[in-house]
């Protein structure tokens, strides 16, 4: 809702401050102007032009019939802007602005105020609301990204291929039209150490950002959002003198994560219990590990080996590594090979050396007839199938051939992947 001010305060505080002069035949106390908007944006193109109309409604009086250019007056109109009166009823008007205005405000909006005089009305009476301020808003040189979002590449050593560009608008550009832009003159904050950005200019409005050398920690739990800001010396002096930080996040390689449970006898609930379980345990990671699953077989129609594993929850080509990054298998049928693993369950974290996992897998990842009645007992009259967490063999899954009773404690091992 629009609010007026009462028209004596108007007009004591046009007296003081001396900005409106013109005679009067007084105040109306019931008439009462409104408009349609208090505010026009330059055009399109940007060059200062501006073409907008502001209607005007009288309420209790009505405008002369002659209504025209010489019943209104404007303050601090910007040199090339054009502004005109005309009638449409006797109690409808508008206020036509157009022109070219010679020096646009790039920083910042500019302020005019329009004012009827009272030969505008048929009663010789200025209605409350007699003038309005209309707010001029330029355009602003901005700078648009194609992208907020940096991967590393599938190579899994911290590089980040991917590029993308900076885009002038609003009629600002570049400070230099092709070339490495200087580092001084942007800021890159929280960039993964080890990346080095460079930023090449392509045109005067347009450049392109890319990375050399390799972020040094690069394993998910490194994800973090970096902010690159140009100073303005890299930009036209249409810019305003500070540019808002544009953030990107940056994502590292989603591996398979493998990861362990304490401790527990064999009873782990079944399936289900240790799948529950292994997902309520995923490491604080980025949100996009959303799935889990515990790492056993249970009997021939559960195992942990593909196909019966469900390979298209998750992409099975890429690595599989502990919560440190340590690599522990090049892809996921790469962990039941009968070959040495890249490193064992302890060299990578995942359980201390010397102990034991629950895996109910034979060393190819097939089930086991060890399973602990498929994880539901935790009686020592039932066994188990475990692994070695010091081994990069077949042991790794089999320990040798060697069972536990189900009343025995070792880990589950689990591991949490992205879904497809």
């Amino acid at each position: 809702m629009k609010k007026f001010i009462p028209a004596a305060l108007v007009l004591i505080t046009l007296t003081i401050i001396g900005c409106i002069s013109h005679p009067s035949g007084g105040l109306s106390s019931s008439n009462i102007l409104l408009y349609s908007t208090t505010s026009i944006t330059e055009d399109g193109a940007n060059d200062g032009t501006f073409n907008a109309t502001i209607e005007v409604t009288l309420s209790g009086g009505e405008f002369v019939s002659d209504l025209g250019d010489l019943d209104f007056d404007t303050v601090d109109r910007p040199t090339g802007m054009s502004v005109s009166l005309s009638r449409v009823s006797d109690t409808e008007a508008l206020i036509n602005i157009g022109g070219q205005v010679t020096s646009e405000e790039s920083c910042g909006n500019g302020l005019m105020t329009f004012y009827f005089k009272n030969s505008a009305f048929g009663d010789n009476k200025l209605p409350l609301s007699f003038q309005v301020p209309i707010t001029i808003v330029y355009i602003r040189p901005a700078l648009t990204y194609s992208t907020d979002l940096l991967t590393e590449d599938v190579s899994n050593d911290g590089s980040i291929s991917q590029t993308f560009t900076v885009t002038t608008s609003g009629g600002g550009t570049f400070s230099q039209n092709s070339g490495v832009l200087d580092e001084g003159k942007y800021d890159w904050f929280d960039l993964p150490s080890g990346l080095t950005p460079v930023i090449t200019v392509n045109s005067a409005t347009q450049a392109t950002v890319s990375f050399t050398d390799s972020a040094a920690a690069n394993t998910p739990i490194d994800d973090v959002k970096a902010y690159l800001q140009f100073k303005t010396t890299a930009l036209s002096n249409n810019f305003c003198e500070i540019l808002p930080k544009k953030g990107f996040d940056i994502e590292f390689y989603r591996s398979v994560l493998m990861y362990a449970l304490p401790v527990t006898d064999g009873n782990l609930v079944g399936r289900a219990g240790a799948d529950a379980a292994c997902l309520a345990a995923i490491p604080e990671l980025p949100e996009d590990y959303n799935g889990a699953r515990a790492f056993l077989s249970t009997s021939t129609l559960d195992v942990i080996d593909l196909p019966n594993q469900p390979s298209s929850t998750f992409d099975d080509t890429v690595d599989v590594e502990s919560e440190d990054g340590t690599l522990i298998a090049t892809n996921w049928a790469d962990l039941f090979d009968m070959d040495d693993l890249n490193n064992s369950l302890a060299d990578a974290n995942v359980i201390d050396a010397a102990t034991l996992a629950w895996t109910g897998s034979l060393g190819d990842g097939t089930a086991d007839t060890n399973t602990c009645v498929d994880w539901t007992n935790g009686a020592n009259t039932n066994d188990g199938q475990v692994g070695s967490s010091d081994a990069v063999d077949e042991d790794w899954l089999i320990n040798g051939s060697a069972t536990e009773n189900c009343d025995e404690e070792h880990h589950v091992l689990c591991i949490a992947y992205v879904r497809n």
